[in-house]
């Protein structure tokens, strides 16, 4: 079955109540969105002193030829674009195991995608504030 296509007003006002959670409730959003989507051992890391990662997950079996693999993620409840400091900063705060997502509410800048996927270093995942809220709208996350 079709997954339902939501409008840009629906997803916009998704985007509206990401933006009205805490910093906390946003990382503990992602959280949610990472388990619904099949990854196990999510944890929302400390608050303070996390070294730019937010939430820490593994790939579970329905991600079978990826399993056990760490995803580090640093979730952004921002308004302002995202850009290449950020992205680059993340990459340095990655175990040398493990893959980055960066997961925000608003948008990256050019200089931020070129970054997250600099064919030399290790690829970024990027998640914008639209792609977002339609996890979170697939998942009911936010009803």
């Amino acid at each position: 079955m079709k997954a339902e296509t939501k409008s840009a007003r629906d997803l916009e006002e998704t985007r509206r109540k990401m933006l009205a959670l805490t910093p906390q409730g946003f990382e503990h959003l992602v959280k949610h969105a990472l388990e619904r989507s099949g990854f196990e051992k999510v944890q929302v890391t400390r608050y303070s002193q996390d070294g730019g990662i937010d939430v820490e997950a593994e790939t579970g079996s329905s991600l079978w030829p990826l399993r056990g693999t760490l995803v580090q993620v640093q979730a952004k409840r921002w308004i302002h674009t995202v850009g290449r400091r950020e992205i680059a900063e993340l990459r340095g705060s990655l175990k040398n195991y493990a893959r980055g997502a960066f997961v925000t509410t608003s948008h990256y800048s050019k200089s931020a995608v070129q970054e997250a996927v600099e064919m030399t270093k290790v690829p970024i995942v990027l998640m914008d504030g639209q792609a977002f809220a339609q996890v979170t709208e697939q998942f009911h996350l936010l009803t």
